[in-house]
C-alpha cells in the first residue's frame, strides 16, 4: 500500500470517488487484481533499495502486507456492488490479519489491522448480504489484545513498549484505531484508553502558538530538539487527528482544544519533506480534519495553502513517484481532494464518510 501496486490502485479509487469518475474507477479495479496476483511472489513486499524487509514490516501491516491489498479489493469492491468479491476480499483479510503478531504499532502491526476492521464495518454496514459478524468478533478480540492488562497498555502504563507518541508508530496510533473501532461498533471503551489521553495530553508542551509533543516518550528523560516534528507520522499533524476523533467521541472542550494547538504547531514548523507520511501533504490533510471537524474555514484555507506548497516541491521527492505515502501519487490525490473537502480523507486513514455510531 505504501509503495507499491495497492497503493496506486487506492488512489484512484479515491480520486474516482471524489471525481465520480466510473473509468477512474475500473483502471482502480484493474490496478488491485494486478496486486492481487503478485500476493505469493516471493519479493511481493520486500524490497532492500527501500528496506522494506520482513523484519521491519513484520507480516500483518495493513500499510506493508497482504492485509492492505485484501481491505483494498473490498473497499473497491463495495463501491462497484460486488457483493460476492467484496466478501471474499473480507475473509481472505481476515485470514492473513489472524497471523500472530507481537507489534502493537498502527503501520507496522496489530493496531492497523484493527483500523482496517473499521474501514471494513464501515464501507460495508449497508450490505445486508455481507457477513459483518466474523470481522466484528475479530476486531473486538484484537482491541482487547491491545488494552488488556498482561499486554502492552494494561499494567505497564503508557511507558511501556511501544516507546513513541505518535500515530504511526505510538500511543497516538492505539488509541486512534481503538477510538474508530468503538466509534464503529460500539464496543465498550476499554478503561486503559482514558488513561493512555490523559497521559499524551499531559505531555503536551506548548511552543509557539500551538503545542508539541516529544517523539518518543521516555519517563524521566528530557526530549532531545530532535525529537520533535510536526509531520503525521511521528508529530502534530497526526496528533490532530487523534484530539479530532477524541472530541467527536468524549466531548470534551479540551481534546478540541489540543487539535487546534497541534494544528498551529504543525502550521508554524517549516518543513524539509513533501509527502503524506512525514511532510507538507500530512499536515494538509491533518488541517482538513480540523476544518471538517469544525466548519472554520480559516483551516480549510490553511489546507489549501499548504497542499500547494506540496504540489509545487513534489519534483523533489526522492520516492518513487507512484509511491502512495512517500511519493508525488500521494500529493496528487491531496490536490484532487481539496476540489471536494468535505469529502476529503487521509488514505487507508481516516473515515471514508460512513456513518458512525456517535
Amino acid at each position: 500500500m505504501n509503495y507499491g501496486a495497492a497503493g496506486i490502485a487506492y488512489g484512484l479509487y479515491r480520486l474516482a470517488c471524489v471525481r465520480e469518475d466510473p473509468p477512474l474507477l475500473a483502471l482502480a479495479d484493474l490496478w488491485s487484481t494486478r496486486a492481487t496476483a503478485d500476493l505469493d511472489n516471493e519479493d511481493a513486499f520486500r524490497n532492500d533499495i527501500l528496506g522494506i524487509r520482513r523484519e521491519t514490516v513484520g507480516d500483518i501491516a495493513l500499510y506493508h502486507t497482504a492485509s492492505g491489498v485484501h481491505c483494498l479489493r473490498a473497499l473497491i469492491a463495495q463501491s462497484m456492488g460486488d457483493i460476492v468479491s467484496c466478501q471474499d476480499a473480507i475473509n481472505a483479510f481476515l485470514t492473513v490479519a489472524k497471523v500472530r503478531c507481537d507489534n502493537p504499532d498502527l503501520t507496522l502491526g496489530r493496531a492497523g489491522v484493527l483500523l482496517g476492521c473499521a474501514l471494513l464495518l464501515e464501507a460495508t454496514a449497508e450490505f445486508q448480504t455481507i457477513d459483518g459478524a466474523p470481522l466484528a468478533a475479530f476486531g473486538n478480540a484484537l482491541m482487547q489484545s491491545l488494552w488488556e492488562p498482561s499486554g502492552n497498555a494494561g499494567a505497564m502504563g503508557l511507558y511501556g513498549k511501544p516507546a513513541f507518541g505518535g500515530i504511526a508508530h505510538g500511543w497516538a496510533g492505539l488509541a486512534y484505531a481503538t477510538m474508530r473501532w468503538c466509534l464503529r461498533t460500539g464496543a465498550a471503551v476499554p478503561q486503559s484508553l482514558a488513561t493512555c489521553l490523559e497521559r499524551l495530553q499531559a505531555c503536551a508542551e506548548p511552543f509557539g502558538s500551538g503545542a508539541r509533543w516529544p517523539r518518543k516518550l521516555v519517563l524521566h528523560t528530557m526530549p532531545r530538539a530532535g525529537d520533535y516534528v510536526a509531520g503525521w507520522c511521528n508529530g502534530s499533524a497526526g496528533f490532530v487527528h487523534l484530539w479530532t476523533l477524541a472530541h467527536t467521541m468524549f466531548r470534551e472542550h479540551e481534546y478540541l482544544k489540543l487539535a487546534q494547538l497541534a494544528a498551529w504547531h504543525a502550521l508554524e514548523t517549516p518543513e524539509p519533506f513533501i509527502d503524506l507520511c512525514c511532510g507538507l501533504a500530512g499536515k494538509a490533510y491533518a488541517l482538513l480534519n480540523l476544518y471538517k471537524h469544525t466548519g472554520d474555514s480559516q483551516w480549510l484555507m490553511q489546507a489549501r495553502s499548504v497542499g500547494e506548497e506540496a504540489a509545487r516541491r513534489s519534483d523533489r521527492l526522492e520516492a518513487p513517484p507512484w509511491s502512495l505515502y512517500k511519493g508525488e501519487l500521494g500529493v496528487a490525490l491531496l490536490v484532487a481532494e481539496l476540489e471536494r473537502p468535505e469529502a476529503s480523507c487521509m488514505p487507508l486513514f481516516e473515515s471514508e464518510g460512513w456513518p458512525m455510531n456517535v
